[in-house]
């Protein structure tokens, strides 16, 4: 029993020394693996510095170019910074005036988001158009030929038309003109 007892104990011994060097082995193997991955991600990381400095170096050449553009245009007194937004916003103000489907277009989809801005939207449409029919009736009242033909439709205001009604008409889409004519004739 005792020699049973004896050689229990060695394998255990030998058991747990092969189970340290098998540890140990694995440690080295997952160190080596570790180093090699650290290795690998210091390279990418220098990669990655060079390639920022090569971006910080552009960048700096923009922000130098930008100041200079910048005081050159403020020496010159401005540089018609502000004709585009005046362009577009005429454009769009015209695009508005003479096609009602845009106009219905942009009134709908304003109506999807914020009905009372869709209201507020349509009545300043509503006063711009008054008041640039009042300044066309004004400028209409001043010409002294009373045959004066309007743009689109060869209406005379001798013809039974006032000047109100001719620039109504000329307001209207060529469409609505065409169904009208369909209709008379």
């Amino acid at each position: 029993m005792e020699r049973e007892a004896r050689e229990a104990r060695r394998a255990a011994e030998v058991h747990a020394r092969e189970k340290a060097k098998a540890e140990r082995v694995v440690s080295a193997k997952a160190l080596r693996t570790a180093t090699e991955k650290l290795a690998a991600q210091e390279a990418t990381l220098a990669a990655h510095t060079a390639a920022l400095a090569q971006h910080e170096k552009a960048l700096r050449g923009v922000e130098t170019y930008l100041v200079r553009t910048s005081k050159k245009t403020k020496r010159r007194g401005g540089g018609g910074g502000g004709l585009l937004p005046l362009l577009l916003i005429v454009g769009g103000g015209y695009l508005l005036a003479r096609r009602p489907e845009v106009r219905q277009r942009v009134l709908d989809t304003v109506r999807g988001v914020n009905p009372e801005a869709a209201d507020a939207l349509h009545r300043a449409g509503r006063q711009v158009r008054n008041i640039v029919g009042e300044v066309w009736l004004e400028r209409a009242g001043e010409e002294t030929n009373p045959t004066r033909k309007t743009a689109s439709y060869g209406a005379t205001s001798t013809q039974g038309t006032t000047s109100q009604n001719a620039i109504r008409e000329a307001d209207r889409p060529t469409d609505e003109v065409k169904k009208d004519a369909g209709r008379a004739g």
